[in-house]
């Protein structure tokens, strides 16, 4: 009898702890703040500042606020509730990701929450040397042979952008006869074809455009076609 008091005993201080327990757990889950990042609701322009705020439910507390950021460097607002990101300077497109810690929150709430935010890729740096319309083909060989010669003293890693505007008449790829008459041209001149790109813009009319791309800079592609001479056949 006395070992089944004993047990007995023994589960009501059990059950009595388990229902404290989650009686608890009830009561602190019901007292924790939502904690939510808003970043850009959109696409962030290559250049401009990516800004992140926390919303946090009405606690009645004093926080604490503690940012790190990937993707870039926070320019203003580190230990507030809103900060400002500078991104970093890539080409391509970039996701800035942004943490925050909390502090001043009951124990055991969560206390971190994190956004990302997406940066349109890096506008494109380039120097316009030429343009031309409908010239003869001898025509077309000497502005190309000067560009040439430009890219030849200019630095090892600029690249030369060839811009066809092509007609709806036109081939929209690498069997461009403009393009290939302009690749072969190149090629006979020994020109490294590593060093000459191609890029294929729809137009009502008819032009090329001849471009230096310095150091730094990066190839444009705004609905167009990019090629490399070093790939034609």
């Amino acid at each position: 009898m006395v070992y089944i008091y004993a047990i007995m005993t023994l589960v009501r201080l059990l059950s009595t702890s388990l229902v404290t327990l989650f009686f608890t757990v009830g009561l602190l889950h019901g007292q924790c703040a939502a904690i939510k990042v808003v970043g850009p609701a959109g696409l962030t322009e290559f250049g401009e500042a990516v800004n992140f705020y926390v919303e946090v439910g009405g606690t009645g507390r004093k926080l604490e606020y503690s940012w790190v950021v990937k993707g870039g460097g926070i320019a203003d607002g580190q230990g507030t509730s809103r900060i400002s990101v500078q991104p970093e300077r890539k080409p391509e497109v970039q996701i800035v990701e942004a943490r925050v810690t909390i502090e001043g929150l009951p124990n055991g709430c969560a206390k971190t929450a994190t956004e990302t935010a997406r940066v349109a890729m890096r506008s494109y740096d380039i120097v316009p040397d030429d343009a031309f319309g409908n010239l003869s083909r001898e025509e077309q060989k000497g502005r190309l042979d000067v560009f040439l010669v430009e890219l030849s003293i200019a630095a090892p890693n600029q690249i030369g952008l060839i811009v066809l505007s092509v007609t709806e008449k036109e081939r929209f790829d690498s069997q461009n006869r403009r393009l290939r008459f302009l690749a072969r041209h190149v090629r006979y001149r020994g020109f490294d074809m590593k060093r000459i790109w191609f890029s294929l813009e729809k137009a009502k009319f008819q032009r090329v455009t001849l471009r230096h791309i310095p150091a730094g800079g990066y190839m444009p592609c705004d609905h167009c076609q990019i090629i490399k001479a070093s790939d034609l056949k």
